[in-house]
């Protein structure tokens, strides 16, 4: 293995510190203005299919619906606080939509 001339070594020794730096800011928070109409979107309290389709259905729509028009930088809020039971199936589908709006808003997942 080749020698690290003493440039690389000098180079690196920065390039470590400059990371060690950003990772320790202090992560800026995304304020929303009091001015700006924030439409907020509550989850059904039976998410399952099968006990509560209709309004589990209609959550889901107006959560697309949401999604797809927010390119336009309206923003929304899910509340999914009032959920007391979600079953299997009504989850997976959520997750779904959650990860195809994070798709196309190109979001990490981390």
């Amino acid at each position: 293995m080749k020698r690290l001339s003493k440039e690389r070594r000098i180079w690196l020794i920065a390039h470590q510190k400059r990371i060690e730096r950003r990772r320790n800011l202090p992560r800026r928070k995304k304020h929303i203005k009091k001015n700006s109409q924030v439409d907020v979107l509550s989850a059904p309290e039976i998410m399952c299919f099968e006990k509560n389709y209709e309004k589990v259905a209609i959550f889901l729509k107006q959560f697309r619906k949401k999604a797809l028009s927010s390119t336009k930088r309206k923003k929304f809020s899910v509340d999914f606080e009032p959920i007391s039971f979600i079953s299997p199936g009504a989850a997976l589908v959520l997750a779904a939509e959650l990860d195809r709006w994070r798709k196309t808003h190109n979001i990490n997942a981390n």
